[in-house]
């Protein structure tokens, strides 16, 4: 990507944003603020309501089962907003905290390492702007107690499943709700714009000097001055 990039723009235009490996939670962001120009703390990181934790062994199985019977009848647009969005980062993610947690299998790390450190090496070299660590790039070394990709049995995913469901249907729950109340108000607002637009016509079908009565005093109701003045009129006319 980034050779296809600069064909067309120089290398010192081209910005690599290194995802940390650990660390601070908005790292990531104030490495990005950086590059578009926006002042990182004029947002609130904590205040993410989604977090995005990864996914489990399990996790990740599911989803794999899930693509394995996609078909055309999701859009792009519809499966990302649908299972990357809802399903994945919404309900998945940090849903299930005794998840087991995969890591790099002790047999593909060599390979996987030597890769890592030939992108490193042409990186280095290649006079793109770095945003970050190319350390970032380089995977650690694998943990004893890191599961195995493919070692999710069928009662774990069963259980995931499950958890998915669960929350899927509160979620589906409250937005019914959520939807119903929006429903109201929209039917409660209509009608007050429908009154105030027969006031409105009422109002235009009047003569000139009616009209500027009224708005005189509907004015007067909510304006102390203009009321005493309208107040003091009144009396001067009622002697």
């Amino acid at each position: 990507m980034l050779r296809r990039w600069s064909a067309g723009v120089t290398a010192d235009r081209i910005h690599l944003v290194t995802v940390p490996s650990g660390g601070e939670p908005d790292l990531l962001w104030r490495r990005f603020a950086a590059v578009v120009g926006i002042e990182p703390d004029t947002v609130d990181a904590s205040a993410v309501r989604q977090p995005n934790t990864g996914l489990g062994v399990a996790e990740v199985e599911l989803v794999r089962r899930l693509n394995m019977r996609r078909d055309d009848t999701l859009t792009q647009a519809a499966y990302e907003h649908a299972v990357k969005g809802l399903l994945v980062h919404e309900t998945l993610s940090g849903n299930n905290p005794g998840s087991r947690r995969f890591g790099l299998p002790e047999a593909l790390y060599p390979e996987v390492m030597a890769c890592s450190q030939a992108w490193v090496d042409n990186l280095g070299v290649a006079g793109y702007d770095v945003v970050g660590d190319l350390a970032d790039l380089v995977p650690a070394l694998p943990q004893s107690h890191a599961a195995h990709p493919d070692s999710a049995t069928d009662a774990e995913v069963a259980e995931v499943a499950v958890r998915a469901l669960d929350a899927l249907t509160l979620r589906a729950h409250t937005d019914e709700h959520l939807l119903s109340a929006a429903t109201q108000e929209s039917e409660r607002v209509r009608g007050q714009v429908e009154e105030l637009s027969g006031r409105l016509r009422e109002h235009q079908e009047l003569p000139h000097w009616e009209r500027v009565k009224r708005t005189v005093v509907e004015i007067g109701r909510t304006n102390p001055g203009v009321g005493r003045a309208l107040g003091a009129y009144r009396r001067v006319r009622g002697r």
